[in-house]
């Protein structure tokens, strides 16, 4: 996936990414190629997955990632590593530096999504909707007020893709 054109970031805008997972990337992978991909501390963390389908998830997301280096940094891929923090929250390194843009991952259901942005708190959160569930149960406690008031003028058909 090379993109054509260098996305522009300003201070005020976020950028969102959609990735789909296509079905065992891992084996169209040799292990040296996982060797270049992957820094010593992902490859641990790629092989410490049990789970069917979470190594793929997470080499769909790593190369998503290698990516988004290419487009929103001046650095080669491969000098780039992707570090968390305390947390577990991830963040771009240039050598022990911590660099720009700042980023957000998820994925749910054979999709990854990745917001990129200059501010550093960015979250995002995909889920596959249950019809089971009743939306306006969860408003007051997933919603801002903002978004609440704009979720409740809108007609019961739109409310679902709208949450």
């Amino acid at each position: 996936m090379k993109i054509a054109n260098t996305p522009q970031l300003s201070d005020e805008e976020i950028h969102i990414w959609q990735m789909p997972i296509e079905d065992d990337l891992c084996s169209q992978y040799s292990h040296h190629a996982l060797d270049k991909l992957l820094s010593h501390a992902e490859r641990k963390r790629y092989h410490a997955f049990k789970v069917p389908g979470k190594q793929n998830e997470f080499l769909h997301s790593r190369l998503l990632l290698r990516q988004l280096i290419v487009c929103y940094t001046p650095y080669l891929s491969e000098n780039v590593h992707i570090v968390p923090d305390h947390l577990g929250k991830p963040f771009f390194f240039h050598r022990s530096e911590r660099i720009l843009p700042f980023f957000s991952l998820s994925h749910a259901e054979g999709v990854i999504v990745c917001i990129v942005g200059r501010m550093n708190q960015l979250g995002c959160d995909i889920e596959l909707l249950k019809n089971d569930i009743d939306f306006d149960d969860l408003i007051e406690q997933v919603l801002c007020p903002t978004e609440i008031d704009a979720y409740q003028a809108l007609p019961s058909s739109q409310r679902r893709p709208f949450f």
